[in-house]
């Protein structure tokens, strides 16, 4: 197959695999060991203006070799280890995560793709919270002048607008999900899981303080994870690019 046909084929592949599986698992209970603040705010994940997105020092970013497509949106990651805890290695697959772990994931469109500096669109942040060895997960919707955002059990469609990296100006009905759908898209194995930050998908070169930096080394060298040999963790493949071997 060519690569460039199955480049792009991935996003749609993968979007496809989530949509039948999320609506067909429900056989397992919504979490329920964690409460969920009514706010965003009440969490101080963000320093200055929310909507600028600067996390608070507690919280450290996370960034993945192989995102899921999500409405074309990008997203942001960040986790919170309770103070003097680690994660723990688990093969290349997902790490073992403590209890009062915090993980962040949050949805925004640029407004103009051409130019970051006019601003994002910030449309929703996901909350996943370990709580008793339960993963809890909670959606907070951002109100429009971007200043809160607050909880949402129930899902519903808003119509997003943007201009992309062309000028041609794209709308979506993007799709908030209940709590329900959430717990069926991150079932695994009769509980709920994490889906991305896997070690395979956490191996990745990132840019922290300026500098080059492998990010499973970066987060060995601030205590976030514990020593193990980088060298011998899979990476997955970015699909996103071309000349990336697949």
């Amino acid at each position: 197959m060519d690569k460039r046909v199955l480049f792009l084929s991935l996003p749609f592949l993968t979007f496809l695999i989530l949509h039948v599986t999320c609506s067909s698992i429900h056989d397992i209970p919504i979490p329920s060991t964690a409460r969920f603040e009514q706010n965003l705010s009440d969490y101080a994940i963000y320093q200055g203006e929310m909507k600028d997105l600067v996390p608070t020092a507690e919280y450290t970013l996370l960034e993945l070799n192989s995102p899921l497509f999500s409405n074309y949106s990008k997203k942001q990651r960040l986790v919170r280890l309770p103070t003097g805890t680690q994660m723990e290695q688990n093969g290349s697959g997902l790490p073992t995560f403590p209890d009062g772990t915090v993980l962040v994931k949050t949805f925004f469109y640029d407004i103009d793709q051409r130019d970051e500096l006019l601003g994002k669109q910030v449309i929703e942040t996901r909350l996943e919270i370990k709580s008793q060895g339960v993963w809890n997960v909670g959606t907070y919707i951002w109100n429009d002048s971007l200043t809160e955002a607050t909880l949402a059990l129930d899902g519903f469609d808003k119509q997003v607008r943007w201009t992309d990296a062309s000028g041609e100006p794209q709308v979506i009905n993007y799709h908030f999900p209940d709590q329900r759908e959430c717990v069926s898209c991150h079932q695994q194995h009769a509980q709920v899981q994490p889906i991305g930050p896997t070690l395979r998908n956490l191996n990745i070169d990132v840019v922290r303080d300026h500098t080059t930096i492998n990010q499973l080394a970066y987060l060995q060298s601030h205590g976030l994870i514990h020593s193990f040999s980088i060298d011998q963790t899979a990476r997955l493949p970015d699909y996103r690019s071309p000349d990336e071997s697949l």
